[in-house]
């Protein structure tokens, strides 16, 4: 059998290093590969995240970018699904201990994250899902300026999964562009 070899996405080159309060924003290193595939395995984190966070480190777009708090990788954050048609993309970010959350550090990363994107691309809109009944969550991007945009419902059924899976929310940032406005754009 052939050896898998797993690679972190190619740089972002697009991100700076950005500090924040007490986080900083940098871009992913080699190193940091064993934290994000140990986060797989927690399946708190998949659940409250919606997936695996390798999922994110891996994407092609190479948006991802990690979170560090005292020289320690906490989290990620980055975008997926852009589409620079529409100029709109979904935000994903998480912090993968349980005693790094309600920190703030989720929040200072999201603006921060945030400010760098308005400053140097044309996106409309930004938007994320969210569990419904993960308040910590809501109220975070509440703060960063989302607001509710609507709800994912989950079809409720025998042949999906048991027990039932939670609807998500849909929050929204309007207007998040920047660049594009500097250069006298818009539609």
């Amino acid at each position: 059998m052939p050896a898998i070899s797993l690679e972190l996405a190619a740089p972002a080159s697009w991100v700076p290093t950005l500090r924040a309060g007490r986080i900083t924003l940098r871009q992913l290193r080699s190193e940091d590969l064993a934290a994000i595939l140990r986060w797989d395995s927690q399946a708190d984190l998949v659940h409250l995240y919606g997936g695996r966070p390798s999922e994110l480190a891996f994407q092609t777009s190479g948006s991802a970018i990690g979170i560090e708090q005292a020289g320690r990788l906490i989290g990620l954050v980055g975008l997926s699904g852009e589409t620079w048609a529409m100029r709109s993309a979904e935000l994903r970010v998480l912090i993968a201990d349980p005693t790094d959350r309600g920190q703030g550090f989720g929040r200072e990363a999201v603006s921060a994250f945030l400010g760098h994107i308005r400053a140097t691309t044309d996106l409309d809109f930004i938007y994320l899902r969210v569990l419904r009944g993960n308040e910590p969550a809501i109220r975070c991007y509440e703060r960063c300026g989302f607001r509710r945009a609507g709800r994912l419902r989950v079809r409720q059924d025998h042949r999906y999964v048991s027990p039932p899976l939670a609807d998500d929310l849909v929050l929204m940032v309007a207007e998040a562009r920047g660049a594009g406005e500097a250069a006298g754009r818009r539609s």
